[in-house]
């Protein structure tokens, strides 16, 4: 089912019923029906991997150019309202799906070689019929008897073996590559992998795990928050890749883990370019006592709200080179303090304090490097 607003009324209705100018409203976790432009949003991120094979989740904002949705892939984060643009067979997937269909597999190595030698047997076949033919029929003086010879003789010479042949040894290979745990789906699979000189592979869930994780974390504040600063400017209950990693890497660093301890009274969902979000909490639910105020978001927007002088500037953004330089996403975080009952407009009015920077990677697979070994030794 997917939820539209129709004549003003929102309304459940069967995806496939859904038509071009239709408003559809989805939520975190849901799949999109449709692809759509966006028209509102809340703190909204769509996992595209389905398309794209990107494990992270896109921003999305409808007041600049991400503002197109997909059908098929999933809102990670937020909520929002988009105008329906392309239903079915129209939609990016389903041209994906229609561009898939009409690739033609072209013949492998071996079997343009065969068939290269099997027209060189026939055309030779072709000649000895008849020189053949000419010379028993000039001697014998008889149209049939040349003919019948001639004919014989030229089908002795077409290999009309070597297709059954070769059907076998590709099936021979598959059965000794099923024998070291290997699936083969089409049999002249084992021709073509003899004869390979390029590998691509995809990455993510291929090579890499399929799940971020924090890799590193450096404290710029002395104080030794970084990573919990980075929690509390998460959702509690996270959906998106990266949030779930960081709540991960502080549930296992945490002692004693104070999560249950605060609890989440106000925020300022991912916004700006570049983009930050911020979070605001009280203990125990306290709205008498100092909030607790932390924000993560792009390096260069944590550098800015956080007024550093030019030399802090310059040793932050140096850190950042070097993880980044590691294939590393990277994350600022800052944190600070307030106590008054009213909150700004703008979170970078907040008085921020720069906590340091959060490491994180798709971590490649265990035996990862030793397969790709095996691939130089083949």
């Amino acid at each position: 089912l997917a939820r539209v607003i129709r004549d003003a009324e929102k309304k459940e209705i069967p995806a496939e019923e859904l038509v071009v100018g239709d408003l559809l409203v989805f939520e975190e976790g849901e799949r999109l029906a449709a692809d759509g432009e966006l028209v509102q949003q809340g703190d909204l991120t769509v996992d595209e991997a389905v398309l794209t094979g990107e494990s992270l989740p896109v921003d999305k904002n409808a007041r600049d150019g991400e503002n197109k949705l997909y059908q098929g892939t999933t809102v990670a984060s937020g909520q929002g309202i988009a105008r329906v643009s392309a239903v079915g067979a129209h939609t990016e997937l389903g041209k994906l799906g229609k561009s898939i269909e009409s690739i033609e597999t072209s013949p492998t190595p071996l079997q343009m070689q065969i068939d290269r030698f099997v027209r060189q047997m026939l055309i030779a076949g072709l000649i000895a019929f008849l020189i053949v033919f000419s010379i028993n029929y000039v001697y014998a003086g008889s149209f049939l008897s040349a003919l019948l010879f001639s004919l014989a003789f030229a089908l002795a010479l077409v290999p009309e073996e070597i297709p059954v042949a070769f059907t076998t040894f590709m099936a021979l290979g598959a059965y000794r590559m099923t024998r070291q745990q290997v699936l083969v789906k089409q049999p002249k699979t084992v021709e073509s992998l003899g004869a390979a000189t390029v590998i691509c592979l995809d990455k993510t869930g291929t090579i890499t795990e399929n799940r971020m994780s924090v890799a590193e974390t450096s404290d710029f504040s002395g104080a030794g928050h970084v990573l919990e600063y980075a929690m509390w400017a998460s959702e509690p209950e996270p959906f998106d890749a990266m949030e779930k990693a960081i709540h991960e890497a502080y549930g296992r660093s945490a002692s004693p883990d104070r999560r249950e301890a605060f609890e989440l009274v106000h925020e300022y969902p991912l916004s700006g370019v570049p983009p930050m979000m911020t979070h605001v909490h009280v203990p125990d639910g306290n709205m008498d006592s100092v909030r607790i105020v932390a924000a993560k978001g792009a390096v260069e927007r944590m550098v800015r709200v956080c007024r550093l002088d030019a030399a802090q500037r310059k040793e932050v953004m140096r850190r950042t080179r070097e993880m980044a330089g590691k294939g590393f996403r990277m994350l600022g975080v800052a944190s600070a303090t307030w106590d008054k009952a009213a909150y700004p407009d703008d979170q970078d009015a907040f008085p921020w304090t720069f906590e340091g920077l959060i490491a994180l990677h798709d971590p490649p697979k265990p035996n990862i490097r030793h397969v790709i070994g095996r691939f130089y030794e083949a």
